[in-house]
C-alpha cells in the first residue's frame, strides 16, 4: 500500500512536469526557446512517470514473476524515451536551422561552434522572434530610433 502511494506521488510530479512543460510551449518566444522547453521537460517529465509506475509496481500484490515482466518492459520503455527524446528535439531544430528559421544573418550551422556568445550575441540583448523578426529592449529600441533620425536630420 506505501509503495502504490509513493508510485502514485512519482507519477503524479511528472505529470505536474509534463503540463509545466506544455505552458513552456505556449509562452517561451520563440521556436527554437519552445523546443528547447518542450524536450527538457518532456524527457524529465516521462522518466518520472515511468518510475512512478515502477514503484507502483512492486506496491501491487501480483506474483513476483508478473511484477519483474511489468518492470522490464517499463524500464525498457523509459530508455527509449530517455535516447530518443533528446535526439528528436535536437534533430527538430537542427533542421529547422537549416532551412533559414534562425533569421536574417544567421551564421552557417558549421561556424556556430566558434562565436563566443551564441548565434545573435549576448542572450539578454537581442531576441529573434519567430519569423526572423528581431526584438530589440524598449531602451535600445528608442536609442536606435534616435540615432536613425539624427541621420535622417543630417542627409536632408
Amino acid at each position: 500500500m506505501i509503495l502504490q502511494i509513493v508510485g502514485a506521488v512519482v507519477l503524479l510530479m511528472g505529470t505536474f512536469v509534463c503540463m509545466f512543460g506544455a505552458i513552456g510551449l505556449l509562452r517561451l518566444p520563440n521556436f527554437f526557446a519552445r523546443t528547447h522547453g518542450a524536450s527538457i521537460t518532456d524527457t524529465l517529465g516521462a522518466l518520472l512517470c515511468v518510475l512512478g509506475m515502477v514503484i507502483f509496481t512492486f506496491g501491487m500484490d501480483a506474483s513476483l514473476k508478473f511484477n519483474l515482466l511489468v518492470v522490464v518492459k517499463l524500464v525498457s520503455i523509459g530508455v527509449f524515451l530517455f535516447v530518443t527524446s533528446p535526439i528528436a528535439g535536437h534533430a527538430l531544430t537542427r533542421s529547422a536551422y537549416r532551412k533559414g528559421l534562425g533569421g536574417k544573418g544567421a551564421p552557417p550551422l558549421d561556424d556556430v561552434a566558434d562565436l563566443p556568445f551564441g548565434i545573435h550575441g549576448v542572450a539578454d540583448q537581442r531576441e529573434l522572434l519567430e519569423g526572423g523578426v528581431e526584438w530589440i529592449p524598449s531602451d535600445e529600441r528608442e536609442e536606435t530610433e534616435q540615432s536613425t533620425t539624427d541621420k535622417q536630420g543630417g542627409q536632408s
